[in-house]
Order: C-alpha cells, then structure tokens, then sequence
C-alpha cells in the first residue's frame, strides 16, 4: 500500500506514496494524509512537515496547529524549535 513506511517510534511511523509522506497509526489508519512533500516524526507532540518550500507542524490528531508559513524549521526540542520567517530572520 505504502512505497515506503519508517520505523515506529511509539504509536506512529512516517509513510510516503508517490514522493508524498504522511503518519500512520500501528493499527495502519491515517493521522496524517500523505499530501505533505516532508513529513517527520512526531516530537513533543508535533510532526514537521513541508509543502512546497513552507514550513508548519500538525498535532496528533492531524491538525495544522502551524500552518506551513516558515521557509525553514525543525522538530520540537525541548518546548522549543527553530524556525526561519519570511523577514529573513532566525526565531527560536
């Protein structure tokens, strides 16, 4: 069904079709529909993904929580990530 699918960490494994990643469940349903052109595990509750060349973060339940907006960011660490904005400027 998957072209690819990552080691569980926890609950949840990163999948990818066609160049398009997502997150499963160990039970196989969709948390995150495989629509995003990056996709990386979950971390402190928050997966990274990509559209395009923007940056956001889904939630557990497969909702946007930060909409990809950012030209460059990372995982949660910590409470804390690191992000790049529009302005050209490093926020953490």
């Amino acid at each position: 069904m998957y072209d690819y699918v990552n080691d569980f960490e926890g609950e949840y494994a990163v999948v990818r079709i066609k160049n398009k990643y997502g997150i499963i469940r160990k039970n196989g349903t969709a948390v995150i529909d495989t629509k995003y052109d990056l996709c990386e595990p979950f971390s402190e509750g928050l997966a990274l993904v990509r559209t395009g060349t923007k940056y956001g973060f889904i939630n557990e339940a497969g909702e946007e929580v930060i909409k990809p907006q950012y030209q460059f960011a990372m995982g949660f660490t910590d409470g804390l990530t690191v992000i790049h904005d529009k302005r050209k400027k490093w926020l953490n």
